[in-house]
């Protein structure tokens, strides 16, 4: 009769885990955590200041961060032709970090009188107005044979 005994028990608690486990695979799929974003911090710049890069890419409304998410921020952010690459995460609070990896930039470049930034890859890139070029060589009179 034990034997008996000790094999329903078994029993039962294996049909209970399952229902269990069951019930928390049906409920556990509805819920959907969503992080809230109020503010993005971006970190390494040195040619433009954080809210120019926010406001090129069309982050700078914070009203707007809670329809992002972390991969069309740094796709939004990476579009700027002075960035590399940028690292986004998120702080586990309500900030998204964005450390960025300008290029580098070689000269200044005055042609047709239109300034425009020379990189290390000897790419021309456009000039904005607030960008920091006080130690930059400036190129001028370039012509081409």
């Amino acid at each position: 009769m034990s034997e008996r005994k000790s094999k329903f028990f078994g029993l039962v608690v294996f049909l209970v885990l399952i229902i269990g486990f069951s019930y928390l695979m049906i409920t556990g799929s509805k819920a959907s955590h969503k992080e809230i974003y109020t503010q993005i911090e971006i970190s390494e710049n040195t040619l433009l200041p954080a809210n120019e890069y926010l406001r090129y890419a069309g982050l700078n409304n914070s009203k707007k961060y809670s329809d992002l998410t972390l991969l069309d921020v740094k796709n939004k952010i990476e579009k700027h032709p002075y960035l590399r690459k940028a690292e986004v995460e998120f702080d586990g609070i309500n900030t998204i970090l964005v450390e960025v990896q300008e290029k580098e930039i070689k000269a200044v470049l005055l042609q047709k009188n239109e300034l425009k930034l020379i990189t290390s890859d000897s790419e021309t890139l456009p000039l904005f107005p607030p960008t920091a070029i006080k130690d930059l060589p400036v190129i001028s009179n370039l012509s081409t044979n």
